[in-house]
């Protein structure tokens, strides 16, 4: 089943977001999809006696294009832990053969980004300008809801600065995601109409190839792809 093509919710599992109807199926033998489990030491090698048997379903497909072979996202419940997953991936090739990936890490459902965000909002502080300097940005992470916003074990309060543009319209890439590590720093709950001010990052060595003058900034919360309206602010 692919999450592309079945209309159903979706959860997001690991860093992907799949059919919350495929983890709902019965699954299969292990062997229906690597045709002999001891031809795919991937699958093996110290971890014999955790890989989990049956109960395998596919969560995700791509079709091979030019620049990357046909994949299947194959997904079974945890052999230990109750409602978590473990997940392995498929990479088919044109000879007629299969590579496989497998991820032991447990990893549980959560409602997909596009849930968890409703509630949220980015705004640039009341004091910043365009004489803001870019090594310097903060933003404001609101709760425009009345009820409490709780992060899953997804998400985190990392926010990147993505330079767009300088103030005469040339585009400029890059600014963004460079220095992003899961889990960092650790989101907390936010009360209704609550705030929270967090450090926008852009890479230093980034910063320090831009010439000095005004860039056209974004802020983007990366585990929830959450992003601000954009503004000016200087690079000294």
């Amino acid at each position: 089943m692919s999450t592309q093509d079945d209309g159903s919710p979706l959860v997001q599992l690991g860093r992907l977001e799949v059919s919350e109807a495929a983890l709902d199926e019965e699954g299969d033998y292990l062997d229906s999809f690597t045709n002999n489990l001891l031809l795919h030491p991937a699958f093996i090698a110290d971890r014999a006696l955790t890989v989990p048997l049956m109960g395998w379903r596919i969560v995700r497909e791509t079709e091979a294009n030019d620049d990357a072979e046909a994949t299947q996202i194959l997904a079974a419940p945890h052999p230990s832990k109750v409602d978590a997953w473990v997940t392995a991936v498929r990479i088919s090739s044109q000879d007629g053969f299969a590579t496989y990936r497998y991820d032991p890490d447990p990893m549980i459902p959560v409602q997909p980004k596009t849930q968890r965000r409703a509630q949220l909002a980015l705004h640039w502080p009341a004091d910043h300008t365009s004489a803001t300097s870019l090594a310097r940005l903060r933003i404001f992470l609101v709760n425009t809801s009345t009820q409490p916003w709780f992060p899953t074990s997804l998400d985190d309060f990392f926010v990147t600065g993505v330079i767009e543009a300088d103030e005469h319209g040339t585009e400029v890439a890059g600014g963004g995601f460079f220095a992003y590590i899961d889990g960092t720093p650790e989101a907390s709950p936010i009360p209704p109409g609550g705030t929270c001010e967090l450090r926008v990052d852009i890479e230093q060595s980034f910063l320090d190839r831009l010439l000095p003058g005004k860039y056209l900034v974004m802020a983007v919360l990366v585990s929830l792809e959450l992003s601000s309206t954009t503004t000016f602010a200087t690079k000294y």
